[in-house]
């Protein structure tokens, strides 16, 4: 599948219409962020199921801003409008296979009640 581009437009549309999505939100001045690039859109061939989407964060930065991007490249995986994973750094291939398998893998029911009661624990 290949890597759509997401920003304030389509955004809501993408996260709330697809089971998994994967977000790569970076900057054009910097070089991890083209290096993973190129690993984000190799993985993308593998994944028909799974939304890849790259944000750029330099002109989405009310997005940027809401999801407080400190530091990119920065990979926000989503499963059924939950964030499940929220990382700087890149990631190789491999790394990234098996992070899609693991978010295949998760009972949400379970992950929704974690985030429930880690909300409760704050307050």
């Amino acid at each position: 599948m290949a890597v759509i581009n997401i920003g304030k437009a389509n955004f809501a549309d993408v996260v709330n219409n697809n089971s998994i999505v994967l977000i790569d939100i970076w900057a054009s001045w910097s070089e991890p962020c083209e290096i993973f690039a190129k690993t984000f859109e190799t993985v993308s061939d593998e994944y028909s199921d799974v939304i890849f989407a790259r944000l750029n964060m330099e002109e989405e930065r009310e997005i940027a801003d809401y999801l407080k991007v400190e530091a990119i490249p920065l990979l926000l995986a989503m499963r059924d409008q939950t964030t499940v994973f929220l990382e700087s750094g890149t990631l190789q291939k491999d790394e990234l296979e098996r992070l899609i398998e693991k978010i295949r893998l998760l009972d949400m029911e379970e992950v929704r009640k974690e985030i429930a009661e880690e909300i409760g624990d704050e307050m």
